[in-house]
């Protein structure tokens, strides 16, 4: 979540959060699938390069909600 806060973005890119964290890729994309499995997000791209957290996904949702609102 906080590297959702920080880069504005909904989704994070496993590289960056491994870089981040000084864990190898593989490490940290295993930690994200069981994340997936216990529902707290989801993987964007069948190769797996990118995670939205629930809370990524609520913000979206909210940025679009607000442009939405902004067209009518």
């Amino acid at each position: 979540m906080e590297m959702v806060n920080s880069t504005g973005r909904a989704c994070i890119d496993v590289s960056q959060l491994a870089y981040r964290l000084g864990m190898d890729m593989r490490t940290v994309r295993a930690h994200l699938e069981i994340m997936e499995v216990d529902s707290a997000g989801v993987f964007m791209d069948s190769t797996k390069k990118q995670f939205c957290t629930k809370e990524g996904i609520a913000l979206l949702a909210n940025a679009l909600k607000l442009s939405d609102s902004n067209i009518s």
